[in-house]
């Protein structure tokens, strides 16, 4: 039974470099999608947090300007 490199002898060499460029490629495009997946999560992670804090920040401002308020009349 031939091997994969066995295989991989018999394939004249414009073909080995075809095939060999499209495993590349495909290697490539999976790495990046799943980079990107990684990406999308931290990115979501971080999100989160940023928002809470933003929201609290509208909090305060809005308790601030009320307090000024009161302290006007």
């Amino acid at each position: 039974m031939a091997t994969g490199e066995d295989v991989w002898d018999l394939l004249p060499e414009g073909e080995q470099k075809s095939v060999w460029d499209e495993t590349e490629r495909k290697f490539w495009v999976k790495i990046r999608s799943n980079k990107d997946g990684e990406n999308k999560m931290i990115e979501k992670d971080f999100q989160l947090p940023i928002n809470e804090v933003r929201l609290k920040l509208s909090n305060l401002t809005w308790q601030r300007s009320q307090l000024k308020e009161s302290q006007f009349r």
